[in-house]
């Protein structure tokens, strides 16, 4: 990137740190950080919240679903196909999902210098590296890594790991994440 292009980003990059870092609490914070967000991602859906500190890389590359609640978490989609998150996800404080990862097979050449992967998952009709359906909850300080999908109504417990895909309505923990319950409907059964 030329010295030109960067000195012509600077102010886009203020900007962002302004609205990221608003107060939180504050009506006006929320209403900048949820038409910014709205405008720089891939799509947001309506009645979206996004807290203090919430901070997405490639936002081109990310969907945002309707009546999500995303706290101080960081959404990554650099060096991957992007990240698909479905309608009404809580993603809670100290979140954070990476899309693209280091590759780091080859012991002959440096870890830098082998570039990145990422998973390939079809769903809702688009290509992503990671995703979350609808009615997922994501407790605080959950990692999630390129090739999980998470299925609708499941909830990761606090401090686990996830990068594998998970069934419907499943209670995960763990590094790695694993089945630890089941969430059932309001008569009785299972999703």
């Amino acid at each position: 990137m030329s010295i030109a292009n960067r000195l012509l980003d600077e102010p886009r990059v203020w900007i962002e740190h302004l609205v990221v870092y608003w107060p939180e609490g504050s009506p006006i914070g929320a209403r900048l950080r949820r038409g910014y967000w709205a405008r720089r991602l891939a799509s947001a859906g309506a009645r979206t919240s996004y807290g203090y500190g919430t901070r997405f890389d490639r936002p081109d590359l990310i969907h945002v679903g309707t009546r999500c609640s995303i706290s101080h978490s960081t959404v990554s989609a650099s060096e991957s196909l992007g990240i698909f998150i479905g309608d009404e996800v809580l993603i809670s404080s100290g979140c954070f999902l990476r899309a693209g990862l280091h590759a780091y097979s080859g012991i002959g050449a440096t870890i830098r210098a082998q570039g990145h992967e990422c998973e390939e998952l079809e769903y809702a009709g688009r290509r992503s590296s990671i995703v979350i359906e609808d009615d997922v909850w994501l407790q605080p300080h959950s990692v999630v890594l390129s090739g999980a999908w998470i299925g609708r109504g499941s909830v990761i417990l606090a401090n686990s790991v996830v990068h594998e895909r998970g069934a419907p309505g499943l209670i995960m923990q763990g590094n790695p994440a694993r089945r630890v319950g089941q969430r059932a409907r309001a008569d009785g059964a299972t999703p």
